[in-house]
């Protein structure tokens, strides 16, 4: 009796550890990284261009940690020379 009842639960757990083993090999693999998730998104870049007309733009240094934060740049582009050239600058936190 005792060795029938041995072969029984060694066949159950084989085949609970066959069903476990296919059921990790099915499910899609889970991916756990360390790196937190920043709270803004990046843009990638310091600055944003506006257009203000024709062949007229402002650059906008936004980078918060840079010392041109705030600093406004406007361009006039030349189309005989393909150039810009500044027209004027402006730093917003200047007491100017």
């Amino acid at each position: 009796m005792n060795e029938k009842s041995t072969k029984f639960l060694l066949i159950i757990n084989a085949f609970l550890l066959l069903a476990l083993l296919f059921i990790l090999v099915s499910k899609e693999p889970v991916y756990v990284s360390s790196q937190t998730n920043s709270t803004t998104p990046s843009s990638g870049s310091s600055f944003e261009s506006v257009e203000l007309g024709d062949n007229l733009i402002a650059i906008i240094h936004s980078d918060y940690n840079t010392l041109r934060y705030g600093e406004i740049v406007v361009l006039e582009y030349d189309t005989d020379l393909n150039t810009f050239s500044e027209i004027n600058d402006y730093d917003i936190f200047s007491a100017e």
